[in-house]
C-alpha cells in the first residue's frame, strides 16, 4: 500500500505573484481512501471472493448459501477485535504509538459498527434470511458514502467532518 500512496504526479501552474510557470508534485492517492479501499479489499478478498461465488451459485434461490453474510461478519469481527488488540500489544515497551488522525479513525469506527447494525436490519428485520438486490445496492452505495465521509473528514470539509478536531 505504501508504494501506491507514495506515487506522485507533476502539476504545472502559474504563480499568481510572478506570472511564472511553476511545477509542484502532488500525490495521486489520498492516504485515507487508499487505506479504506485497498486494505479492506486486500484483507477481506478471500472472504469476498467466496461469498460472491456462493451468491452466484445460489442466485434465484430463496435463501443465501452457507458462505454468505455470516462469513463476512465473522471475518469483520476478527479484523475488528483481535487485530486491533495485537496492534496495541505488539509495539515495544517505551515506544509511543498513536492514531495519526483521530477524526478519520472515528469515522471508520462508526461506519464499522453501522455495518453490523445494517447487516442485522437486512438479514433479520426487512427480509429475514434473504438479501434482495436493492439491499445489496444500498450496501454498495453506503461504501461510497463511507469513502466520501472519510475523505471529507481527512480534508476538513465542515459539512461532514467531526468539528471537535478543528480546535
Amino acid at each position: 500500500m505504501e508504494n501506491v500512496v507514495k506515487q506522485t504526479r507533476e502539476i504545472v501552474y502559474v504563480d499568481p505573484g510572478t506570472g511564472a510557470k511553476r511545477v509542484r508534485r502532488e500525490r495521486i492517492w489520498n492516504y485515507t481512501l487508499a487505506d479504506i479501499s485497498l486494505l479492506a479489499l486486500g484483507t477481506s478478498f478471500p472472504q469476498i471472493s467466496l461469498s460472491t461465488i456462493d451468491a452466484f451459485q445460489n442466485l434465484g434461490q430463496r435463501y443465501a448459501g452457507g458462505l454468505g453474510p455470516a462469513t463476512l461478519v465473522g471475518s469483520a469481527a476478527f479484523d475488528l477485535y483481535p487485530i486491533h488488540a495485537i496492534c496495541v500489544v505488539v509495539p515495544r515497551a517505551g515506544t509511543v504509538k498513536k492514531i495519526s488522525d483521530l477524526g478519520v479513525w472515528l469515522v471508520e469506527l462508526t461506519w464499522s459498527f453501522w455495518a453490523y447494525v445494517w447487516l442485522y436490519i437486512i438479514i433479520e428485520v426487512w427480509t429475514p434470511n434473504v438479501v434482495t438486490i436493492w439491499e445489496a445496492g444500498l450496501t454498495i452505495i453506503q461504501f461510497g458514502i463511507l469513502m466520501l465521509h472519510a475523505y471529507g473528514q481527512d480534508k476538513g470539509w465542515r459539512c461532514v467532518a467531526i468539528p471537535l478536531f478543528y480546535i
